[in-house]
């Protein structure tokens, strides 16, 4: 889908408040969704992926879905199958 990138919209200034398509308290939580998963993988795991899907239907927001991928990493000299 294209977009046209010349078309900007002009800063907010200071205590201005800026126009979003969805309100501010759904990105708000978005972030701090996506925080916590992050905080989570990295104390837990310390190495993964977080992914976010929006659906939008009929021009709205039906769903968001967040995927997290781990990968678990043990601290070995060497593989337990290894020859050597």
């Amino acid at each position: 889908m294209a977009t046209k990138l010349d078309e900007k919209k002009p800063e907010p200034k200071a205590g201005e408040k800026a126009t979003t398509f969805m309100p501010m308290a759904f990105w708000s939580q978005m972030v701090t969704t996506l925080d916590q998963k992050t905080e989570s993988i990295s104390k837990i795991y310390g190495y993964g992926k977080i992914t976010m899907e929006f659906v939008v239907f009929n021009g709205k927001v039906k769903d968001i879905v967040f995927n997290d991928e781990v990968r678990i990493r043990p601290d070995w000299s060497k593989p337990p199958l290894s020859d050597s």
